[in-house]
């Protein structure tokens, strides 16, 4: 079964969401913030090629 682009982005921030959550769980606060700024850099830079881009 082949992945998409979108279903690898998919995997990869439920991945990122369960370890930012373990981290916070763990008190440790520093690794979850930096796995929270990642993701924030992965939607913003998503976003921009979204409106950017042409279909």
């Amino acid at each position: 079964m082949g992945f998409g682009i979108t279903g690898f982005l998919v995997l990869l921030y439920m991945v990122l969401i369960a370890l930012t959550v373990c981290a916070f769980v763990k008190k440790k606060i520093v690794i979850g913030i930096i796995l929270s700024v990642l993701m924030l850099a992965g939607i913003v830079a998503l976003g921009i090629l979204w409106f950017t881009s042409p279909m």
